[in-house]
């Protein structure tokens, strides 16, 4: 099940999708319109200007880095580079992890972030799956945890897959992975990032991401493995404009950061339960029945009883605007009241 789902029902407001609520920005959507113009040629090859320009925001060398079709693109081509024989899978965590690795037969062990950082040994020829920010509980995960997760993969011949998809919008913005491997590329050989142009720039149905690893042998199997063209014209205008506007996020964030705590505040003194996040979306629990009393209202959220770990009368919902917020709040009052 995935958020997102507006082609099926009648919506008017999706706070089922966790994304930028103050983008897309017009220099994007410019960009997009512009390419227009290109689709009677193929997209560049390997998306080389792309690469570099994230190469140089990043302080890595465009062999580091894969753009993909999105960063479920990028997650199935990382995998099937590593090849793994077992993946350690947080919960609750998004389902695109396990659906990558079921779907190659890999043994999958399912654990909490704490029993996963605690853990004495991970099984050779493993792939770990951590997400900082977690989807759905927007929990954001230490370096000094991150840094003692790897330090145990590496030993043991296997890889670390981060996924920082939520990360420039979350209160951890400046603590990408993405700089320690700046400071130390050899050893951070194992370690794989994935990020995402979908939720910081607000543009899903575009389909960009990449991935970010220093490792030669796995960079040569995830170009091998990608579709030649597997990014349009359409979404590399996008990424070079999203590049651009990179600047931009920190200030968006600080804007969500101030409405995410007046959105809990608000859900807590509704009698809700809120756990607490540190990014773009909050995880709900309550005995209402919010998900179809609120989409016959015409507003999609998140049912996450299918997450492992959660189960029936969790949600989750995104922050938005504080005029879209207002409405959900009002709305779920009317439905507290009936």
């Amino acid at each position: 099940m995935h958020g997102g789902d507006i082609y099926n029902n009648k919506i008017t407001y999706d706070f089922s999708i966790n994304i930028n609520p103050y983008g897309p920005y017009d220099s994007v959507i410019s960009a997009i319109k512009s390419a227009q113009s290109c689709v009677n040629y193929y997209p560049e090859y390997e998306m080389k200007s792309l690469k570099c320009k994230l190469a140089t925001l990043h302080g890595l060398t465009s062999n580091d880095i894969a753009v993909t079709n999105g960063a479920s693109e990028a997650i199935c081509a990382a995998v099937s580079a590593i090849n793994p024989i077992v993946g350690y899978v947080e919960i609750p965590s998004f389902y695109g992890y396990e659906r990558t690795l079921g779907a190659r037969n890999v043994n999958i062990n399912f654990n909490t972030r704490e029993e996963i950082i605690l853990k004495t040994h991970i099984e050779k020829k493993s792939v770990v799956f951590i997400a900082s920010p977690s989807n759905p509980t927007g929990r954001l995960i230490s370096t000094e945890d991150i840094k003692r997760i790897y330090e145990k993969v590496r030993r043991n011949d296997s890889y670390l897959l981060l996924d920082e998809c939520f990360l420039p919008l979350s209160d951890g913005y400046n603590n990408s992975m993405i700089k320690e491997i700046m400071g130390d590329r050899d050893f951070y050989d194992h370690l794989v990032v994935i990020r995402s142009f979908t939720k910081t720039f607000a543009i899903p149905g575009v389909r960009l991401g990449y991935l970010v690893c220093t490792n030669k042998e796995i960079m040569q199997s995830v170009r091998c493995l990608l579709p030649e063209w597997n990014v349009s014209v359409f979404a590399y205008n996008a990424g070079l404009a999203c590049v651009d506007e990179v600047n931009r996020v920190p200030d968006d964030y600080k804007m969500i950061a101030k409405e995410r705590e007046k959105l809990t505040d608000r859900l807590t003194d509704l009698g809700i339960e809120v756990i607490r996040s540190e990014s773009i979306y909050l995880v709900i629990k309550t005995e209402i029945n919010l998900y179809e009393k609120l989409l016959e209202k015409g507003i999609l959220i998140r049912n996450c009883e299918d997450y492992r770990g959660l189960g029936r009368g969790y949600y989750r919902i995104a922050v938005k605007s504080e005029n879209e917020n207002k409405i959900l709040l009002n709305e779920m009052n009317q439905i507290i009241l009936e």
